[in-house]
């Protein structure tokens, strides 16, 4: 049965499909909790930098990719 519907070109979805995306950060990140926010798809996220040494570096409008998702925040890190 559960083959009958897999294709194996599963789509992600919901917050998954946000993984890997390019994101623009509208408020810059607090260099001692590693907190800011960045917008996707015009949604303004919570977010959170993967290194914190990083977060002193990182200015408004810059372009961040999305790591991962905990709870309600964003973890990004610097596009390569």
């Amino acid at each position: 049965m559960l083959k009958m519907g897999f294709s194996g070109d599963e789509t992600l979805s919901g917050t998954d499909a946000l993984i890997g995306r390019e994101s623009i950060v509208t408020l810059e990140f607090e260099t001692a909790s590693g907190f800011g926010r960045v917008k996707i798809d015009g949604d303004d996220w919570r977010a959170k930098i993967r290194s914190t040494k990083q977060a002193s570096g990182i200015k408004k409008g810059q372009v961040l990719i999305i790591e991962g998702i905990e709870s309600n925040t964003l973890i990004v890190g610097l596009k390569d």
